[in-house]
């Protein structure tokens, strides 16, 4: 069987969508036999810390704070691979070889830029958006990304309807849009959990 989405790209930021994108890649996986890659990007938000220090004069004098922010940068992405370790373990165990990755720096554009790299075929992120504009919708990473990526995307929705969908019914409906999608368009899932962004 040649799977339609070879390469899936599983962006988890440990929100409260990581969970439902983690368990929709496990499912696509399964069922188009594809390659899976759990990604996650460390911000710099403690890195751009040093600027401001340095701004206000306080690293030139302070080496030990400027040091401390590097050391605290260092652990975040230390447990950031420890987590996406285990998130492969959890991904073994439902029989699933997932690889993982942790890249610094804008989580939209890192995402966009990996996936590239990386020949990806279908990438999915969470989303926490209600009905409105795109950014409203979807968050300024995941608008970025839909308009940025060169594969398709799936945003998975943070909360559902009280009626609830199992996995395989999930992967069976994305597939359907998927089929659909032959333009850089939107597709609405009539269940209203994820948005596709089908790519040229």
């Amino acid at each position: 069987m040649n799977p339609r989405f070879k390469r899936i790209l599983a962006a988890l930021d440990r929100s409260p969508a990581s969970a439902r994108v983690f368990q929709q890649a496990l499912a696509l996986a399964q069922q188009h036999y594809s390659q899976l890659m759990l990604i996650h990007c460390v911000g710099l938000r403690t890195l751009e810390n040093w600027g401001t220090y340095l701004d206000a004069g306080v690293g030139l004098a302070s080496p030990s704070r400027l040091q401390r922010l590097q050391e605290l940068h260092l652990d975040e992405v230390n447990t950031a691979w420890q987590w996406l370790y285990d998130q492969a373990l959890l991904a073994q165990a439902e029989g699933v070889a997932a690889e993982i990755t942790c890249v610094t720096g804008d989580a939209s554009s890192q995402i966009c830029r990996f996936a590239r790299d990386w020949d990806t075929d279908l990438i999915l992120l969470g989303h926490n958006g209600k009905p409105g504009l795109k950014q409203h919708i979807f968050g300024s990473t995941t608008t970025h990304v839909v308009l940025h990526a060169p594969c398709s995307v799936m945003a998975v929705q943070a909360s559902v309807d009280a009626q609830s969908w199992n996995s395989h019914q999930e992967a069976q409906t994305v597939s359907q849009v998927c089929d659909t999608a032959r333009d850089k368009r939107l597709v609405r899932s009539t269940w209203n959990y994820a948005v596709l962004w089908a790519g040229s």
